[in-house]
């Protein structure tokens, strides 16, 4: 849940500097403006598994969008540990 969190706010950091919609839009290559597919939007797994690269063009994909998502992905970790542990 939180590397899904991560991925929205990597896109809204993304997008509101350009101006750009965070909600009609959907997930899009900024380099040659493919669709991204649902299963190539999985946070964290889908950086690894198209290696930092769009799927369509090869363009390097920040990795910005790759450290967001798992340092979220890790404090929710942490922070469920935390809930849990103090049962």
């Amino acid at each position: 849940m939180g590397a899904s969190i991560g991925s929205f706010l990597g896109v809204v950091i993304d997008r509101l500097p350009r101006k750009e919609s965070i909600v009609i839009k959907s997930s899009h290559c900024t380099n040659c403006g493919t669709k991204i597919k649902w299963y190539q939007n999985i946070p964290v797994v889908s950086y690894i598994a198209l290696k930092g690269k769009c799927a369509n063009c090869k363009t390097r994909i920040p990795l910005k969008y790759f450290l967001i998502e798992l340092s979220l992905g890790l404090i929710a970790l942490l922070i469920a540990f935390v809930i849990l542990s103090s049962f």
